[in-house]
């Protein structure tokens, strides 16, 4: 008994109409129109990554110019004698050159030869060299003038994957079509019609898994389909796609992000473990990892979130979790992951790379909730709508300023506000009443006046108090003044002057969050310069009693250092790193 010959499904099921190639709408509605109107070029340059349908395209074009009854809508018919010839692969009117195995100049002049000779049967005959960009320097200058005035009966089709590569020469004389990727929505449809009519059991999943391991290529995602209906005997589930294709169960990489949410490295490390222990290296883990962060990233936007590639299933997954993940969390992540993928290379010990990584995520994620923590006002918490708001009339400057900050995430309650879930506010308060106690905070900002600016600096030196002691304390100890719309924050040395100077940037942002008016200017003044120092500040600091201030006794070397650093606090952190000795200077 004679047995069927097995087709992959890449040759099975190859277009060979214009209406059946996957994904390239606008190269085709081209190349139809040119053959309804008659307007066909000499040559043409067929450009894309591999297996999106160059060839193919090719071939359904050459074989269109040749059919003796050319459909309206710019199709063969398939009944002439040209289109049968061409079905049984046996026409005379189209010749196949794969240039990567015949890119000599002896090649293209045999090519030539067959040029001149007109076709015996059809109007045009057609070359499709593929893989041009293989041929030699040689090859190509032989071939420029056929190219540039071919006979009128020919016509040439060159496709590439590296257009890059081709002579401009050889460019200029083409037009060039640029294929482009298939998309996973085309591809999964197309696998479902070829699964139907193959009564293929699958589930869909599973086909998402193949197109997102294609790369945009139809050939890749048909060979893969062939791959996992043989191993599952004309079933093809999401497990056996996972197995076989060697891929990471993306449910994994949703514990794991659940897991650096926590803050539980235990599990993360396990969870990292039992991945690696399947055969994935820790490139695959830091990748797929910043692939799914990027989703949650892509998915807290409204805008953005049919940008991603996937199936309705997992992006359902992604809006669950992004619920729980903020702007600085996600960015944190890919930042970090981006490090370690570009220093995956020079690293020795790759895991420890990764488990490093995961474990800067989970620092910085606590580091940052903890802050937040810190500066979250009580009455900010406060989710019972009939309870009184005696309170939050009495806030203090602090809590007017963090408020104010939090109205830029209550437009969307998917994300966190100050590392809480405003998941949980919306439950018992309405965004609508929240954004109008909000309002009515900025409404009550401070007046722009020398008072409310010391009051205001005073509680940002307090927030510096753990993080940045050197920096509370000028704060603490400025001496401003403001008159007509300059502040003045004068400090006691250089040291201060710089240091104050690098961060004026939150001094800047704390202000204006709190201030009703921002048209002021912001100078820093060096007291103990003499060029800087007004009046009224001199005479302050000659009359002043503040032990701070005091006459330094420079009689004694030690006494003198050890008043110098009480005076100058910066100087005892420059003391405390490099152990610096005293040395009397002669003149104060």
């Amino acid at each position: 008994m004679k047995t069927q010959q097995y087709l992959v499904s890449a040759r099975k099921y190859r277009p060979t109409r214009f209406d059946e190639v996957v994904g390239q709408e606008v190269i085709v509605k081209t190349l139809k129109n040119a053959i309804k109107t008659n307007q066909l070029g000499q040559a043409f340059l067929f450009t894309g990554p591999r297996g999106i349908g160059k060839t193919t395209t090719a071939r359904i074009f050459a074989k269109t110019i040749n059919c003796e009854n050319i459909t309206p809508d710019g199709e063969a018919c398939n009944e002439c004698p040209s289109c049968i010839s061409f079905n049984q692969n046996n026409s005379y009117n189209i010749y196949e050159l794969d240039a990567a195995s015949n890119n000599k100049v002896d090649d293209i002049r045999a090519l030539i030869d067959q040029v001149n000779i007109p076709p015996q049967v059809g109007k045009y005959k057609v070359y499709i060299i593929d893989e041009v960009h293989m041929l030699s320097d040689s090859a190509f200058n032989a071939f420029l003038k056929t190219l540039e005035e071919p006979p009128s009966y020919a016509k040439f089709i060159l496709a590439t994957t590296e257009r890059h590569k081709i002579l401009p020469t050889i460019l200029s004389r083409c037009q060039i079509y640029n294929f482009k990727r298939i998309s996973n929505e085309d591809i999964v449809k197309h696998l479902e019609k070829i699964a139907k009519e193959e009564n293929i059991f699958y589930e869909i999943e599973a086909l998402h898994v193949i197109a997102e391991n294609s790369d945009g290529a139809l050939r890749d995602a048909l060979s893969m389909f062939d791959q996992l209906a043989s191993f599952g005997e004309g079933k093809i589930s999401y497990s056996n796609a996972i197995e076989n294709l060697n891929v990471v169960d993306y449910d994994l990489y949703f514990q794991l992000t659940d897991n650096l949410l926590k803050g539980d490295l235990s599990k993360t490390l396990m969870l990292v473990d039992h991945i690696i222990s399947n055969g994935f290296e820790p490139i695959h883990i830091i990748k797929g990892l910043a692939e799914h962060v990027r989703n949650l990233l892509f998915t807290s936007m409204n805008t953005t979130i049919d940008l991603l590639e996937i199936s309705e299933a997992h992006k359902q997954k992604l809006i669950s979790q992004v619920k729980y993940c903020s702007y600085d969390f996600l960015s944190n992540v890919l930042k970090i992951l981006s490090d370690a993928d570009v220093s995956y290379m020079n690293t020795q010990n790759k895991r420890l790379l990764l488990e490093v990584s995961l474990l800067k995520i989970i620092d910085s994620n606590k580091k940052n909730n903890s802050e937040k923590a810190a500066t979250i006002p009580t009455n900010t918490l406060n989710l019972d709508p009939n309870k009184s708001s005696t309170n939050s009339q009495n806030t203090t400057t602090k809590t007017s300023s963090i408020n104010i900050k939090n109205t830029q995430t209550i437009d969307n309650p998917s994300k966190y506000a100050n590392g809480i879930s405003t998941s949980k506010i919306v439950n018992s308060f309405s965004v609508k009443e929240k954004f109008n106690e909000y309002k009515t905070k900025i409404e009550n900002k401070k007046e722009l006046n020398e008072a409310n600016i010391k009051e205001l600096l005073k509680h940002l030196a307090d927030e510096y108090a753990n993080n940045s002691p050197v920096f509370s304390n000028i704060l603490a100890n400025l001496n401003l003044s403001f008159t007509e719309n300059i502040l003045t924050l004068n400090v006691n040395n250089i040291l201060d002057a710089e240091n104050l100077k690098n961060n004026i940037i939150p001094i800047k942002q704390y202000l204006a969050s709190n201030l009703a008016e921002n048209g002021y200017e912001i100078q820093i003044n060096v007291l103990n310069n003499p060029e800087n120092i007004t009046k009224p500040i001199k005479k302050e600091r000659s009359s002043s009693t503040d032990n701070s201030k005091q006459q330094i006794d420079n009689n004694d070397d030690e006494k003198f250092f050890q008043q110098l650093q009480e005076r100058y606090p910066s100087l005892k952190l420059l003391n405390d790193k490099f152990n610096l000795q005293p040395i009397k200077p002669n003149k104060i």
